[in-house]
């Protein structure tokens, strides 16, 4: 679990993030096989369960697919 300590501050006066994201290349099926979409959301409440506060995704992962699921 992690602890506020885990977090960082963004440049001066950003957002306090979690040192550890969620991924979201996964959810997008070009490097790995997801098949169902309910899996990459579980993964997401198990992260912000463990105070995770960022998911990194970009349109190039399944060509929008990742931005859509998350």
């Amino acid at each position: 679990m992690m602890t506020t300590s885990a977090r960082r501050r963004l440049g001066r006066g950003g957002p306090e993030l979690s040192r550890v994201g969620l991924g979201g290349a996964d959810a997008g099926g070009d490097w790995a096989s997801v098949s169902r979409p309910d899996e990459t959301v579980c993964a997401m409440h198990a992260a912000f369960a463990e105070r995770v506060n960022w998911v990194d995704t970009a349109e190039a992962y399944g060509d929008g697919r990742s931005e859509e699921i998350i």
